[in-house]
């Protein structure tokens, strides 16, 4: 499936990294999904073997035109133990003040052999400020997940420092510099930032995408009880 990211996007890079991640992964993903964090739900014309998607957000997660399922919290989620066959949560781990506790719930609610399709940035600034508390290395996430109850099969960069280091910069051109927010600014601001991007990703892949990373992703299977 094409991307749906449009090519002059000031968040071009990390959406549609994050994209083809999650598509590369989507095929691990059935029966009965719980989407944790599910904004905008970006990724869910990709899971194409879910018979049943629930979407969980909290009140004001919820975003215009988008039907949010269940309103909850992923630190107590309301749902029965052994509940869901699979579970994504994209760009949700580093705003919850405790992630431990949020992933034991996740493995509480998911069946014995339930993917995890989990990402969370690395690279990037302070966001939905105040409730932006961590930033997630390999290892840590390694660590959370085992202890809480999952086996971690991959966990993969979405590119290298090059591209993020493009990124950065594209974003700080249209929402530090604020050209996107500027009519007049709008239209070059963004074809700017379209070649920065474009030059740091053919940079980064011919370097063998060296260096930290935009993002991580992991896939992780939930263990037997």
């Amino acid at each position: 499936m094409k991307s749906p990211i449009a090519w002059d996007s000031p968040l071009y890079t990390i959406q549609s990294s994050l994209w083809k991640s999650v598509q590369k992964h989507a095929d691990r993903l059935e029966g009965r999904l719980l989407d944790i964090g599910c904004g905008q739900q970006p990724y869910r014309s990709l899971l194409t073997r879910v018979t049943n998607y629930v979407g969980l957000d909290l009140p004001k997660g919820q975003a215009p035109g988008v039907t949010v399922d269940v309103y909850g919290s992923a630190m107590t989620l309301p749902f029965a133990d052994n509940s869901f066959d699979s579970l994504i949560s994209s760009e949700v781990l580093e705003h919850l003040p405790e992630p431990g506790q949020a992933l034991t719930e996740a493995a509480r609610v998911s069946r014995p052999g339930a993917w995890l399709l989990l990402t969370v940035p690395w690279l990037w600034p302070v966001h939905a400020a105040p409730h932006d508390f961590y930033r997630y290395t390999p290892f840590g996430l390694r660590y959370l997940l085992e202890k809480s109850g999952f086996r971690v099969e991959s966990i993969e960069k979405t590119g290298g420092l090059v591209a993020a280091a493009g990124q950065r910069l594209a974003g700080g051109l249209a929402y530090g510099l604020g050209t996107e927010n500027r009519p007049l600014l709008r239209k070059p601001g963004r074809l700017a930032g379209a070649g920065i991007q474009r030059g740091a990703i053919w940079l980064d892949r011919h370097l063998g995408h060296p260096g930290e990373s935009l993002n991580y992703v992991v896939l992780a299977q939930k263990q037997p009880d």
